[in-house]
């Protein structure tokens, strides 16, 4: 399922989806970022959730190279 996000951190995700699960559920999240061959992986738990709106998933675990990845990706909008 292709959902779309509009906040993204070290530390987690907004992930806009009409029917968000009840916050303490786990979740898998698979992030493509912009001109990356490989997607940020990680395994979460959604902390809060708006029906209709989304949810915001804290990060707990990610795959290997995933945090990584996503750090250097942050660290572009730094400069």
């Amino acid at each position: 399922m292709v959902i779309s996000s509009k906040d993204l951190s070290r530390g987690g995700i907004f992930l806009n989806t009409a029917q968000p699960p009840e916050p303490g559920t786990n979740v898998s999240v698979a992030v493509h970022l912009p001109e990356e061959q490989e997607v940020v992986a990680a395994v979460g738990r959604v902390i809060h959730s708006i029906p209709g709106s989304g949810m915001g998933v804290q990060f707990d675990r990610f795959d290997p190279g995933s945090l990584e990845r996503l750090q250097a990706f942050l660290a572009g909008f730094s400069k």
